[in-house]
């Protein structure tokens, strides 16, 4: 049976919410590599949104159309993901990287909200209460995006109590091992903070500060809350004894100093996100050959 009138409406709501929310949290994301595990997180929820509504869709006949606005936070991560690494390799794309990010990614948000107005316009069901619930879902967001960039310490202090450095930091350090995927992604010079006489390239450096004040004022408080430790007299070290090699190996094994770093194990931030990526590519592919 077709998919009931007031489930439909609900459904449209709810995508419209979710859109909006998925807007503000890539433009809240830190730049890589600090962004890297919390775009991967909000990725496999955008992925797994959509796919949890495939039995729904197909059970009720949902249109087509439908289906596929449901993939526009899928979308808006994979954009804030290209811009991100062409930024890092071609500085001029900083100034692209400030338009996406400008008001929440106030445009593809717009974009987004448009595209299921005009789906509820076409399918001539329920238009006026579905149009009101986008409208009471896009005009808050707007005036709050816009009042975001007129004061700026309202995103800079709204990315700090999403993407708390030191604890994405620690869950990223815990899942990478040595940290490959930070050293893969960083930087090699220093971030340019100075003020540029661009106004996009000022709001994205604007952005970087607000991240670089908040990483140190983290430090500085950790520094404050450890307490200092006695440092011990250092006592003379006994001279090695000679080592004999038995040819068993046990002198290895048996040996007192640790390595400084183990090596790392199992797959990597960058591997996970590539393979999430790769299996969407194929999902894609796999359903348009089913429809021809």
């Amino acid at each position: 049976m077709p998919l009931k009138h007031a489930t439909e409406t609900v459904l449209v709501f709810v995508l419209g919410l979710v859109i909006a929310i998925f807007g503000v949290l890539a433009a809240t994301l830190p730049p890589l590599p600090q962004g890297g595990l919390p775009w991967v997180v909000l990725l496999a929820i955008a992925v797994l949104y959509p796919l949890s509504l495939t039995h729904l869709f197909k059970k009720n006949r949902a249109d087509y159309a439908f289906r596929w606005l449901h993939w526009f936070p899928v979308l808006i991560l994979l954009l804030w993901l290209i811009i991100e690494i062409v930024a890092k390799v071609y500085e001029p794309a900083r100034s692209v990287q400030a338009y996406y990010q400008w008001g929440w990614s106030f445009g593809l948000v717009a974009i987004g909200i448009l595209g299921i107005m005009i789906f509820c316009l076409r399918v001539i069901r329920r238009r006026l209460p579905r149009t009101l619930l986008l409208l009471a879902v896009f005009v808050p967001f707007a005036v709050l995006a816009f009042a975001g960039e007129g004061q700026r310490n309202w995103n800079g202090v709204l990315a700090s109590a999403l993407w708390d450095a030191s604890l994405w930091n620690d869950i990223q350090q815990g899942i990478s091992g040595t940290g490959s995927v930070e050293v893969a992604f960083d930087d090699k010079e220093a971030k340019n903070l100075s003020t540029s006489e661009n106004p996009a390239e000022e709001a994205w450096r604007e952005r970087l500060r607000e991240f670089e004040r908040r990483r140190q004022e983290i430090a500085q408080q950790a520094n404050e809350e450890k307490p200092a430790e006695p440092v011990p007299a250092p006592e003379p070290a006994p001279e090695p004894e000679p080592a004999t090699k038995t040819g068993t190996g046990t002198e290895y094994r048996e040996a007192k100093t640790e390595p400084v770093a183990l090596p790392s194990s199992g797959a990597g931030v960058g591997l996970i996100a590539m393979t999430m990526i790769s299996g969407y590519c194929g999902l894609v592919h796999r359903r348009a050959k089913r429809r021809v």
